[in-house]
C-alpha cells in the first residue's frame, strides 16, 4: 500500500522494502507500507479490533476487500480476508538482517533492522549475530569476488539477471575467520560514504584484496568450475509417463539448480474420492523403490453440473469417452463451471503435498490442439483461450499444475530439509 500518513496512527504499519529499493549498501525506500494486522505474538487481530481501534487502516482494507477476498490461494483457507498469506514473525523484523533482491543483475546486499520485505526480497539472519560478523558478511557478499563466483554457480535468466535464493546462496564457499574486526572496520567506513561511486572503488580495491586469500585455494582446486557445478547439481526425479507434464515441470523448475529427470517406474493408484489420499499412497509406494528425492502429480477435472465428476477418475474417463463425451454430457447445459485440481506429492526426507486449483468453464466445442487431456475444452478464468490454445509457458501462468509446482519450487528454494 502507498505511504499514507493517516494510516500510521497506532496500527502496525511496517515499512515495506521492495526488491527494486535495494542497491549495494544503500536502501532507496519507495515509501510503501504494509499493514500488519497481527499482535506482537503474530496472532491475527479480530475484525472488530481493527474497526474500532484502527479505523483508518480498517477503512483502507475495507476499500480493498473485494481484491483481498479474490486471492485464489485464500480459497478454503481459515485465514481472515485481510490477513497476509505468509506473515512472518514480528520478532524477526526487529533483528539485524542482510537483505538482497530476489532478482538482480549483480550482488546488491544491505543491512537493516526496520523493514518488512515482500516476496521479491531475501533476508539473511546468520547464526553469529555479532555486529562485526554482520559487517564482515555484508562486505563479503557485496564483493566483486563473490559476485564472480555466484554467477558461475547459477544460471542467468532473461536479460542477464540472476536469482538470489537460499538454494544458491548456501553454496557460496564462505570461510569462517577468527578476526572480523579488520574487515568490519572497512565496511563501516563504506557505509558512511553517501556516493555510490566511492563505494564501488573502495569495495573492489579493499574487500577483494582482503578476501582473496580466503578463496585462492578454492579457485585453484575448482578451476574448471562448470564441471564442479554439474557434479554438485542435485537430482530430482519426476515420476510420470506424460511428456507434456514433464515439459511443464521442467519450465517451472528451471530457476532451481536442480537436474530434473523423468522416470516412469509405474505405481498403483488406489480408488479413492480424494486426490491427496491417492497421491500420498503413491509416493509412499514409490519411496520403497526409488531411494532418491522425487515427486509425482495427479490431477482431476471437477465439473459443477456433474456433481464434481469426473474428479479423481479423470484419467479413466478421458481414456474411455474423451473430450467429446464430456461435451455430450453437457449438451444444452447452461452451468458450465468447473475447476482443475492438481496435487503434487514430493518425497524428500518425508512426504510433502502441494495443491493447485484453476477455476474456469467447459467450452462448447474443442478449442485448440495443444496440451493434453481435457486442455482443449477448459477455459480458465481471466483468459480468452482454452488450455489447448496456449503455449506451455502461457498455460503455466493459469494452470492448476503450474500453481502446485510453484508451491513446490518455493519449498525447494527455502532449503527446508
Amino acid at each position: 500500500m502507498e505511504n499514507r500518513n493517516e494510516l500510521k496512527v497506532k496500527i502496525n504499519a511496517k515499512k515495506l522494502l521492495k526488491g527494486k529499493d535495494i542497491k549495494k549498501y544503500v536502501i532507496n525506500w519507495s515509501g510503501y507500507y504494509v499493514i500488519y494486522p497481527y499482535d506482537k505474538n503474530s496472532r491475527a487481530l479480530s475484525e472488530a479490533t481493527l474497526k474500532y481501534e484502527y479505523p483508518n487502516a480498517f477503512k483502507y482494507l475495507k476499500d480493498c476487500k473485494n481484491v483481498l477476498k479474490g486471492r485464489d490461494y485464500f480459497d478454503n483457507s481459515p485465514k481472515k480476508w485481510f490477513e497476509l498469506w505468509n506473515q512472518r514473525s514480528f520478532e524477526n523484523f526487529q533483528l539485524n538482517r542482510i537483505i538482497t533482491p530476489e532478482i538482480t543483475d549483480r550482488n546488491n546486499f544491505v543491512l537493516t533492522n526496520s523493514f518488512y520485505g515482500n516476496t521479491k526480497t531475501y533476508h539473511i539472519i546468520p547464526k553469529d549475530k555479532s555486529p562485526d560478523h554482520y559487517l564482515f558478511l555484508l562486505g563479503l557478499l557485496n564483493s566483486t569476488l563473490l559476485d564472480f563466483i555466484y554467477k558461475k554457480i547459477t544460471t542467468p535468466q532473461a536479460g542477464g539477471f540472476y536469482a538470489y535464493k537460499t538454494q544458491f546462496l548456501s553454496k557460496l564457499p564462505i570461510r569462517a575467520v577468527k578476526q572480523h574486526k579488520p574487515y568490519s572496520e572497512i565496511v563501516s567506513k563504506i557505509l558512511k560514504v553517501s556516493s555510490p561511486i566511492p563505494i564501488t572503488i573502495i569495495l573492489r580495491f579493499c574487500m577483494s584484496l582482503f578476501f582473496l586469500d580466503c578463496f585462492i585455494k578454492i579457485f585453484l582446486r575448482n578451476f574448471f568450475i562448470r564441471v564442479i557445478v554439474c557434479k554438485c547439481m542435485e537430482k530430482l526425479y519426476f515420476i510420470t509417463g506424460n511428456k507434456g507434464k514433464f515439459k511443464e515441470a521442467k519450465i517451472m523448475l528451471r530457476p532451481l539448480n536442480i537436474k530434473l529427470i523423468q522416470t516412469d517406474i509405474g505405481y498403483p493408484e488406489i480408488q479413492a474420492s480424494d486426490l491427496k489420499e491417492i497421491v500420498l499412497f503413491s509416493i509412499n509406494f514409490c519411496n520403497e523403490r526409488l531411494k532418491s528425492p522425487f515427486f509425482l502429480e495427479d490431477s482431476g477435472l471437477f465439473i459443477d453440473e456433474l456433481n464434481s465428476f469426473p474428479g479423481p477418475y479423470s484419467r479413466y474417463i478421458q481414456d474411455t469417452i474423451g473430450n467429446d463425451g464430456i461435451l455430450k454430457l453437457l449438451l444444452n447445459v447452461n452451468n458450465r463451471s468447473a475447476y482443475f485440481k492438481s496435487i503434487v506429492g514430493l518425497y524428500k526426507n518425508g512426504p510433502h503435498i502441494f495443491e493447485g486449483i484453476s477455476r474456469g468453464i467447459i467450452s462448447n466445442e474443442i478449442l485448440g490442439h495443444g496440451g493434453f487431456g481435457y486442455d482443449p475444452i477448459f477455459i480458465p478464468e481471466k483468459s480468452p483461450k482454452s488450455f489447448g490454445e496456449m503455449t506451455t509457458i502461457e498455460k503455466n501462468k493459469f494452470s492448476h499444475r503450474g500453481r502446485a509446482l510453484e508451491k513446490l519450487v518455493t519449498y525447494l528454494e527455502s532449503g527446508v530439509e
